[in-house]
C-alpha cells in the first residue's frame, strides 16, 4: 500500500492522545472508566469472620416502632460477650424518646462491655462528626459511615480517614487488633472499595433472635459483629457495582478489606497519560507502516490482549489499571488510522484510475488497483520498449483538409492506434500532433515488453488497410505511417508540476526510438527496430542479416532484415538498425536475400564496387525496395573516403 506523509501519520494518534488526555484530566469518561474497572473485581470470596446482625422486618414487627429504645441495643451488647468487636451502624445523634434513663442504660452496657464497641456517625460538610450523643461518645469509639457515590450513583469508593476523624470501618478493623497498614491514599482521598464477596454471602442473623437469646453465645465467639438496618422501611440501601447492598454490608466489605490488607490502589493519572500516548502512536504506527493486513491485525490483537492480561495480573497485586482509556486509545487510533488509510487508498485508487485508465489497458489498471504496491509513483529506472509512430506527409495532409475535417480525421486515426497499443498491454505516453508515443514494461513489470511492442507495431501497419478503406468512403486521403522501436533503460515516473503532471519515460532510449521512427522515411521502411529490441524478441539468437525470428513469449514469427549501423545525432556509439518485414513483402525479400547480405557486408567493409553491383541486382528484382535504393546512393556518396569504419553518421534528427 501507499504510505502517506509522516506529518499526516502523526496527526491521527496525536489528536486521539490529546483528546483522551483531556478526558482523563477532566474526568469526562470517569463513569465508563469505573464501569470497565468493575469487571476486574471478583465476589467469589466468603468470610465467616464477620457476622451481620440485621435490623430486619421481622425484628421491627416483634420489637416495635422505630427508633427502638436504647435498652434494646444494651441487651444486644450483653448477648455478644464472646464477640471480637461490635460495630453498630445506627446513628444515635438524638436523645432517646424514652428519656435520659434509656440513654444511660445503653451507655452503661457499652462501658461495661468487655468487647470493644464502635458506634457510627456522619461527617458534615466541614468534616465534623454528627452524632452520637455525648453520653455515648464518652464510652465508645465513634467513626463516620459516609460513603462516596460515583456520578452514576454507585458506591465504589471510601475515604478511611479525613483530617483527625477515622471511618467506622477503620475503627472496627483497628479494634480487631489488625496491624495491616492503611495506604496514605485511603486517608487523604477517595479510593476503591475492594468488593470481594456478595451481600448475600455474609453470615447474618436477625436482631430479634439475638436479643431474645435464640442464638447461643458461642456462635459469636471470635467474630466481628456489625449491627445495621436491612429492613426496606429504614432505607439504608445503596447501589454498588454488584447490585443493591445495605449500608452495613458495605461497611462489612470495608472491614474485610482492611483486615486482609487487600487494598486496591489505582494507577496514577500520569501513568495513564503515558499509556494513552504510547498506545495511540503505537497503534497508528502498526497500521501505517506494516504492509500485510494480517500482521497489522495480529499485532493490534496482541497489543490489546497484552495490556488487558497485564491489567489482570497487576490487579491481583492490588493495583487497578485504567482499562478504559488505554484500550480506547488503541481502538480510536486504530479506527482513525484504518479510516484514513482507507480514504488514502480510495484516493490512490481514484488517482490510479484517473491517471492510467485513458492510456493504459484496462487489465493493467485492474491489476494496479488490486496490487498498488507494484507501482512506484516516484521516478525509477526500468528497462522498457519505446514506440514512436508518425503519419507520412502530414503537413501536406493537413493543408488538404479543413480544421474540422483534420481533427475528425486525426481522432479516428489515433483511436485505431490507441486501441492497438492498449489491447497489447501498452501505455500511451502522449500524442504529438499526428505522432503516437507508447511504451511497454511499466508501470507493471512485463518480461515480454519488446515482443508486445513489435506485435503492436505490426498491427498498426496492418490496420491501415481498413482505415484507408474507411477514409476513401468518407472522402479522406489515404495515409502511410512509419514506426520506430527501441529497448533500454529509462527513467519512468510522474513528471511535471504539482498541478499538472504525466506518467512518462525519459532517457537516451526514448530519444533513440524517436530517431528510429524518423529513419523509416530515409530507408523507405515501415517498421525499424533497434538492436536491443531485436535481442529481446530473439533472445540473442539472430545471427544473420536477413532471417526469421520467433518472438519470445508470443510464438509469432517475423522476418527481420538488418539495414545499417548508424550513429544518430547526439550519440557516440553506432546503433544497428533492423527492418521488420510484413507478410506481403516477405516473398520479395526472400528473393533478394542473398544479394542483400552480400551488398551489406561489402558496404560495411567499404568494398563499394561489390556493394553497388549487388545492390543493382536487387533493384532489378525489387525496384521499389527503399533500403536498397538508399544504400546504393550511400555507396556513391562514400566511395573514395579513406576513414570509413562501417558506421554512418546521421547529420539530422
Amino acid at each position: 500500500m501507499f504510505r502517506v506523509k509522516n506529518k499526516t501519520n502523526l496527526a491521527i494518534p496525536l489528536v486521539v492522545a490529546v483528546f483522551l488526555a483531556g478526558a482523563l484530566v477532566f474526568g469526562t469518561f470517569s463513569v465508563w472508566k469505573d464501569r470497565v474497572g468493575d469487571l476486574l473485581f471478583s465476589t467469589n470470596q466468603k468470610s465467616e469472620r464477620i457476622l451481620i446482625v440485621e435490623i430486619d422486618e421481622v425484628s421491627l414487627q416483634k420489637i416495635g416502632q422505630w427508633p427502638w429504645p436504647r435498652v434494646v441495643f444494651a441487651q444486644a451488647i450483653n448477648q455478644l460477650k464472646g464477640a471480637e468487636v461490635i460495630g453498630i451502624d445506627v446513628n444515635f445523634k438524638e436523645s432517646s424518646r424514652l428519656g435520659q434513663a434509656d440513654d444511660s442504660a445503653f451507655a452503661r452496657a457499652i462501658a461495661n462491655s468487655t468487647v470493644p464497641v464502635v458506634l457510627s456517625a456522619s461527617l458534615d460538610a466541614q468534616g465534623r462528626l454528627e452524632g452520637p450523643i455525648g453520653a455515648l461518645v464518652e464510652v465508645s469509639r465513634v467513626g463516620y459511615t459516609n460513603l462516596v457515590t460515583s456520578p452514576d450513583g454507585l458506591v465504589r469508593r471510601v475515604q478511611l480517614a479525613q483530617g483527625e476523624q477515622d471511618s467506622f470501618g477503620l475503627l472496627i478493623a483497628q479494634a480487631e487488633g489488625q496491624n495491616s497498614p492503611v495506604p496514605d491514599s485511603y486517608r487523604n482521598s477517595s479510593e476503591r472499595i475492594n468488593y470481594n464477596q456478595k451481600d448475600s454471602d455474609f453470615s447474618k442473623v436477625s436482631f430479634v433472635d439475638l436479643v431474645q437469646g435464640n442464638i447461643p453465645t458461642s456462635f459469636f465467639e471470635g467474630k466481628t459483629v456489625l449491627i445495621g438496618a436491612t429492613a426496606a422501611d429504614l432505607q439504608d440501601f445503596h447501589q454498588t457495582p454488584f447490585g443493591v447492598a445495605s449500608g452495613v454490608s458495605i461497611q462489612a466489605q470495608i472491614v474485610e478489606m482492611i483486615s486482609r490488607g487487600q487494598f486496591i490502589r489505582e494507577v496514577s493519572v500520569s501513568m495513564n497519560l503515558l499509556l494513552v500516548l504510547l498506545f495511540s502512536f503505537g497503534s497508528a504506527l502498526i497500521i501505517f507502516y506494516l504492509k500485510r493486513g494480517d500482521w497489522r491485525l495480529g499485532l493490534l490483537v496482541i497489543l490489546f490482549g497484552f495490556y488487558n492480561l497485564y491489567s489482570l495480573f497487576i490487579f491481583d497485586a492490588g493495583l487497578l489499571a485504567d482499562i478504559f482509556h488505554p484500550n480506547l486509545a488503541i481502538i480510536l487510533s486504530s479506527l482513525g488510522s484504518f479510516g484514513f488509510r482507507y480514504l488514502e487508498a480510495s484516493r490512490q485508487r481514484r488517482f490510479l484510475t484517473d491517471s492510467f485508465s485513458r492510456y493504459v489497458a484496462p487489465e493493467i489498471v485492474k491489476e494496479l488497483l488490486e496490487s498498488p504496491e507494484k507501482l512506484k509513483l516516484g521516478g525509477q529506472n526500468r528497462r522498457v520498449t519505446i514506440l514512436f509512430s508518425d503519419i507520412r506527409g502530414f503537413t501536406t495532409l493537413s493543408e488538404s483538409l479543413s480544421p474540422e475535417k483534420l481533427v475528425e480525421f486525426l481522432n479516428r486515426y489515433l483511436t485505431v492506434m490507441t486501441d492497438i497499443v492498449l489491447g497489447n498491454k501498452g501505455v500511451i505516453d502522449k500524442y504529438i500532433g499526428d505522432a503516437v508515443m507508447a511504451f511497454w514494461g511499466a508501470p507493471l513489470e512485463n518480461k515480454n515488453h519488446a515482443g508486445w511492442g513489435v506485435i503492436s507495431a505490426i498491427k498498426m501497419i496492418e490496420s491501415l488497410n481498413l482505415f484507408n478503406q474507411e477514409s476513401a468512403r468518407l472522402g479522406s486521403p489515404e495515409i502511410k505511417i512509419g514506426v520506430g522501436l527501441n529497448t533500454g533503460e529509462v527513467t519512468v515516473g510522474n513528471l511535471g508540476s504539482e498541478r499538472r503532471f504525466d506518467y512518462t519515460v525519459i532517457g537516451d532510449t526514448v530519444n533513440s526510438a524517436s530517431r528510429l521512427e524518423s529513419l523509416t522515411k530515409m530507408y523507405g521502411a515501415q517498421i525499424i527496430i533497434g538492436q536491443e529490441t531485436l535481442k529481446e524478441i530473439a533472445q540473442n539468437k539472430f545471427d544473420s542479416i536477413i532471417g526469421e525470428v520467433t518472438i519470445e513469449g508470443h510464438g509469432e514469427k517475423v522476418l527481420i532484415r538488418e539495414l545499417d549501423t548508424v550513429k544518430v545525432k547526439g550519440k557516440e556509439q553506432g546503433l544497428k538498425i533492423y527492418e521488420v518485414i510484413l507478410g506481403a513483402d516477405e516473398k520479395k525479400i526472400n528473393m533478394i536475400k542473398e544479394d542483400f547480405k552480400r551488398a551489406l557486408l561489402a558496404y560495411y567493409r567499404g568494398d563499394w564496387a561489390v556493394a553497388k553491383s549487388a545492390l543493382r541486382l536487387i533493384l532489378e528484382k525489387h525496384p521499389e525496395d527503399g533500403p536498397t535504393k538508399l544504400l546504393l546512393a550511400r555507396c556513391q556518396e562514400l566511395e573514395g573516403q579513406a576513414d570509413w569504419h562501417g558506421i554512418y553518421t546521421l547529420t539530422s534528427k
